[in-house]
């Protein structure tokens, strides 16, 4: 059993995010959501009977440190009360250097997370204006170091090439910064330019994007470098070090993929609390609402808050082994 926490607030707005999220600053707001989850988690553990133990969790966002490190705590025990983490599951959480503090590594770790994301896109100064995400290095870099003290066993940071004003010379500076600061993996992600969903994207024209051709000699780049710097190209956008999981996995053919990523683990459901978040069962995938108060009404009626599902075929089943 794998479990995935949706946790979308955030206090501003990244103008290159498509991700479901929420920009607030009322605490009010996350505290009623933690019940929402409290009821949702409740109505699934009923509906499965027979207890499970899970073997990975993961919270995303938004930005789950969002929460306070007390909001945390409970969030984290409102899960593990209902379905107990195996003691050598794998724990991780995305976290924003911007908000995330030495308190909420205490709480993490407190928990039993044991592995932590972080976001950089592009350390230029230039990009992180045009983005709205003003993120220096010595802050990401601050914030991995406490990270490592605090015992997390695998740090991973997030790239995006394609952003405004990126070009090769600016990017090949930010890729010296990340080597310097030397996660144990590397997602690098192409940006989407869909301003019929994220409408803030519309902040930035098409014009101040790299042409085609330039993203492309953009992603090359950092791919190449990774390769130098010794990491191996796990597959489609995500690159770690060789004695990595991932990395073992990958040589001796046990690498699977599900919907939060690459994993090591095989044969499992997927359970997705929280809005917009996706379970994948046997045979199916299903969303629940992304809209915070259709969430909760759906909750409040009926314990849980699926907004569509998929059973799949049998060529999905075909296609996504292939995959």
């Amino acid at each position: 059993l794998s479990i995935y926490v949706h946790v979308p607030f955030c206090s501003s707005l990244c103008h290159f995010c498509a991700c479901n999220r929420f920009i607030t600053d009322d605490p009010g707001i996350p505290e009623r959501y933690i019940e929402g989850i409290a009821r949702e988690v409740e109505t699934v553990r009923r509906a499965i009977r027979v207890p499970r133990t899970a073997t990975q969790q993961h919270w995303g966002g938004g930005t789950p440190t969002h929460l306070t490190p007390a909001q945390v705590t409970r969030l984290y025990g409102i899960v593990t009360d209902a379905f107990p983490m195996r003691p050598d599951a794998e724990i991780s959480i995305e976290v924003d250097p911007r908000v995330t503090t030495e308190e909420h590594l205490v709480a993490l770790r407190e928990c039993g997370f044991n592995r932590i994301s972080m976001g950089v896109q592009d350390f230029d100064p230039r990009v992180q204006e045009a983005v709205h995400r003003i993120q220096p290095f010595e802050m990401t870099a601050r914030l991995v170091g406490s990270a490592r003290r605090a015992g997390f066993e695998s740090v991973n940071l997030d790239l995006i090439y394609g952003l405004p004003y990126q070009r090769e010379e600016t990017f090949n500076s930010t890729l010296d910064q990340i080597f310097a600061i030397g996660p144990d993996r590397l997602a690098l992600y192409s940006y989407a330019h869909v301003t019929w969903v994220a409408k803030q994207q519309r902040g930035f024209e098409r014009k101040d994007l790299p042409d085609p051709k330039a993203k492309l000699r953009i992603m090359l780049l950092a791919i190449r470098r990774f390769l130098e710097e010794g990491y191996l190209f796990i597959g489609l956008d995500h690159f770690a070090r060789p004695d990595d999981e991932l990395a073992v996995a990958l040589r001796e053919r046990t690498l699977r993929r599900n919907f939060m990523g690459h994993t090591t683990q095989a044969g499992v459901d997927l359970l997705g609390f929280g809005a917009s978040a996706i379970s994948e069962l046997r045979g199916s995938y299903a969303q629940s609402h992304r809209e915070l108060e259709t969430w909760h009404q759906a909750l409040r009626e009926t314990g849980v808050a699926t907004m569509r599902g998929h059973f799949l075929s049998e060529e999905d089943i075909e296609r996504r082994w292939i995959i």
